[in-house]
């Protein structure tokens, strides 16, 4: 969704700030919606696209600028904001990612890879699914994983002022890193 102008204006100011970019890409192309629902989606990644951009990335001369990508945007489980893919088609997406990025750099230069970018870690057994699909395909290839915590809300909610600075709210997401921990631990790489 963004021209190759746009992106090469993108790089070349991140060039001149000094600034590194971490790059989300489109986990849907080639799937679609599975039959009578619009939330659950079933098919293949197509991974052209993001090769050619990457491939032109690399190209480009702006190796040192992308610090990292990640595939897809909360489109994990049942927590999911609009699409969602069951934890282990998208597993096997990242391992696809993860060759790409080895193709196209160089170890010790290519941008990390990052993810899943799920939407908070409600979903209990969508993580460790996803992550045991990857170690059941013999290793973890992210090398961030990330999950999206809206412990106040998505930041429009008016208890936001009253909450920031409240122990006992701000104390629930203890509980949330100590699962998440021990997922990590217990799927993670070593």
């Amino acid at each position: 969704c963004m021209p190759l102008a746009r992106y090469d204006t993108l790089m070349g100011l991140c060039r001149d700030a000094g600034c590194e970019v971490l790059m989300g890409l489109n986990g849907l192309i080639g799937r679609t919606p599975a039959p009578n629902t619009t939330a659950m989606w079933t098919g293949q990644w197509d991974s052209s696209n993001a090769q050619q951009l990457l491939d032109y990335t690399r190209r480009a001369g702006y190796s040192g600028i992308l610090a990292g990508v990640e595939l897809g945007n909360e489109i994990d489980g049942a927590a999911g904001i609009a699409a969602k893919l069951p934890p282990g088609p998208y597993a096997r997406d990242f391992f696809r990612l993860r060759e790409i990025l080895d193709d196209t750099w160089p170890e010790g230069e290519r941008p990390l890879l990052i993810g899943p970018d799920s939407s908070g870690f409600s979903d209990s057994w969508w993580y460790p699914q996803f992550l045991g699909n990857m170690t059941e395909l013999g290793f973890v290839p992210l090398d961030v994983v990330t999950w999206h915590l809206y412990l106040l809300c998505s930041g429009n909610s008016t208890a936001v002022p009253s909450e920031i600075l409240n122990a006992t709210v701000l104390n629930t997401l203890a509980a949330k890193c100590q699962l998440h921990h021990a997922t990590l631990e217990t799927y993670g790489r070593e």
